[in-house]
Formats: structure tokens, C-alpha cells, sequence
């Protein structure tokens, strides 16, 4: 895995770990909300990172400098942004992770709809909504955000 991507997965697994340490399910809940924004962070970063980095071995300077404000200003990553960014780089790359994200999904479109949940409660709790998702589904949310970053990592070579 990227050691960038690595590192960032390593503090949030961590984070997640420390919350099943909470006895007060009130304040496990309210973590869960912060653990729903950096997973969905995470996927953005993730993308942002494995493009940059992509672009940066097989790309001019000029077409980097160019780039780099387009990816890094990637936010709101449902699936289908994903897949409109992958298919502006190769059509093949959002094909292959449409189907790769269908193979390995034991449920049919749970990590589509894990990633879209996840970047939509991550809106709503930016925005003061309440939001009825707790720890327990948000680490499903983010173990299957997982998936998607190794599915995008195998793609974007």
C-alpha cells in the first residue's frame, strides 16, 4: 500500500480501536461522527494521492503543474465522482473499478452505498444535521472504503 495512504489508515484504525474503549454509548456516538469524517477524508485522500502520484511519474511538469489545484480540490467523493474522475483519465480505470467494487461486494452495492453514505453523513454532520449512524456502522462504512482505496490502488498504475 501507498505509505502515505498507509500512514493515514494506520491513524484511523487506531482511533477506531481506542473508541471501542468508550463505555458511554452517548460519547461513542459522537466519536462516530468524527470517525465518519476522516473515513470519508480518507477516501478523498486516497484518490487525490494515488492520481498525483500517477501523474507525477508519467507526466511532463508542465501537465503536473497543471493538474495538481484540479486534484487536490477533489472533495465529495461518492462513487460516481470517483468514477467520472477515473473515467477522465482512462475509461477503462472506471469500468474496471465499477466492476472490481461489484465483485467484492458480499451485498449487492455495499461499498457503492458504504462510500456514499459515508461522504453524505460527513455533509450532513458538516452542516449540523442530526444523524442517526453509529460506531458500529460507520466502521462498516470505512472497512469497505477500504476496499475501494485497494481496488483504486490496483487500477491507477
Amino acid at each position: 500500500m501507498n505509505t502515505k495512504i498507509l500512514q493515514h489508515k494506520q491513524r484511523i484504525d487506531k482511533l477506531f480501536q481506542e473508541v471501542t474503549t468508550i463505555a458511554d454509548m452517548r460519547m461513542q456516538g459522537e466519536w462516530a461522527k468524527y470517525l465518519c469524517v476522516l473515513s470519508s477524508g480518507y477516501l478523498e485522500n486516497s484518490l487525490r494521492i494515488l492520481l498525483s502520484d500517477y501523474i507525477s511519474r508519467n507526466s511532463s511538469r508542465e501537465i503536473q503543474r497543471y493538474s495538481e489545484p484540479i486534484i487536490g480540490s477533489l472533495t465529495n467523493c461518492k462513487h460516481g465522482k470517483i468514477i467520472k474522475t477515473l473515467e477522465q483519465f482512462d475509461i477503462n480505470w472506471a469500468n474496471s473499478f465499477s466492476e472490481k467494487i461489484e465483485q467484492k461486494s458480499k451485498i449487492e452495492n455495499e461499498i457503492k452505498d458504504s462510500i456514499d453514505s459515508l461522504v453524505q453523513n460527513r455533509h450532513d454532520i458538516a452542516h449540523g444535521k442530526s444523524i442517526g449512524v453509529g460506531y458500529v456502522t460507520v466502521k462498516k462504512y470505512y472497512e469497505k472504503a477500504n476496499e475501494a482505496v485497494e481496488i483504486m490502488e490496483e487500477i491507477i498504475r
